[in-house]
């Protein structure tokens, strides 16, 4: 007999690595709950990993664009970076701290081929 995976089997597996999950206990109707101290899978609630917290996403995006050969690659992944600066600047209420353009943009330099 082939046995069927839990209904929320991929939430647990994800709870057991270390996600942290929301409930709601009538699916479709009220606000999202952090998880109780004691997690319980009941089949008619309703899970899912709760999302980031979008400031910290925004962060972590900003971090990722910064990172050499991305925002100096060309001018559209320059303006990217400097885009998610202000709008970072602006949940910070903060000046943003803009990127000046490199001198030359690694798309025009000459591409190294190993023999």
């Amino acid at each position: 007999m082939i046995m069927k995976p839990h209904k929320h089997a991929e939430l647990i597996k994800a709870w057991a690595d270390g996600a942290k999950i929301q409930f709601r206990a009538v699916p479709g109707e009220g606000e999202w709950e952090d998880e109780p101290r004691f997690l319980v899978w009941v089949d008619e609630a309703e899970y899912r990993i709760k999302p980031k917290d979008r400031l910290e996403s925004l962060k972590e995006a900003l971090k990722i664009q910064g990172q050499d050969g991305n925002w100096n690659y060309n001018p559209y992944m320059h303006g990217m970076y400097n885009g998610i600066e202000y709008s970072l600047a602006i949940i910070e209420s903060r000046e943003p701290i803009y990127r000046n353009a490199p001198n030359e943009w690694l798309i025009d330099k000459p591409v190294e081929v190993l023999k």
